[in-house]
């Protein structure tokens, strides 16, 4: 039993290591997930229904869409998620500035991928959260390497989490009414509302 135990922890580490969870969200979870308003409430609750039913989620494509304020909980519970279902599931978190640097790698000559490759890594993955929806991506080549990823999840019913500080509708200024209404057809909205609960700093963590 402990060498199960053992090559449990060990695989469920491989999956951390592979999933690109930033440092900050690694000891986060469900359990200390602070839930103390219905709106947060809500947001726990789905995120919880959604580890239940990923089976249904995978076979039809479903994510979810999760917006409001910086520092309401987004990242927290989208990454609560991934670590659930980890590590039967194959996931990967990225933000979307990260993604479009390392395809843009691919375009290099020297690069061991080219940047076809780079970009299935994101369309093959099973779950993948693309957190940053909505900053702006620069130039149109970049903006075409994020709609080519997202369109070829949702075309072939890959559950994806998005995470973004902008409500649904400032979303279509930035990434265009096709691919906003193709990610509204598959993923279930939440508003996080409330204040931010990063905490301040102070001097006694010296």
């Amino acid at each position: 039993a402990q060498r199960a135990a053992e090559e449990a922890r060990q695989r469920m580490e491989k999956a951390l290591g592979r999933s690109c969870i930033p440092q900050d969200f690694l000891d986060k979870s469900f359990e200390n997930f602070v839930a103390d308003t219905e709106n947060l409430c809500g947001a726990l609750d789905l995120s919880k229904r959604f580890v239940k039913g990923w089976e249904k989620a995978k076979a039809a494509g479903y994510g979810l869409l999760l917006y409001g304020k910086p520092g309401t909980g987004k990242t927290h519970l989208a990454t609560s998620i991934l670590k659930c279902l980890m590590p039967g599931v194959n996931g990967l978190y990225t933000r979307v500035s990260d993604m479009i640097g390392y395809i843009r790698t691919g375009w290099r000559s020297e690069s061991p991928v080219s940047a076809y490759q780079a970009a299935r890594h994101y369309v093959d993955i099973e779950l993948l959260v693309i957190d940053e929806l909505g900053v702006q991506v620069g130039s149109i080549s970049e903006q075409t390497l994020l709609f080519e990823v997202i369109d070829a999840r949702l075309s072939e019913n890959r559950p994806t989490i998005f995470l973004s500080n902008l409500s649904p509708s400032e979303i279509v200024g930035v990434i265009g009414e096709r691919l906003a209404d193709r990610i509204k057809g598959k993923c279930v909205p939440y508003c996080f509302t409330g204040k931010s609960r990063r905490r301040a700093l102070s001097a006694s963590v010296f």
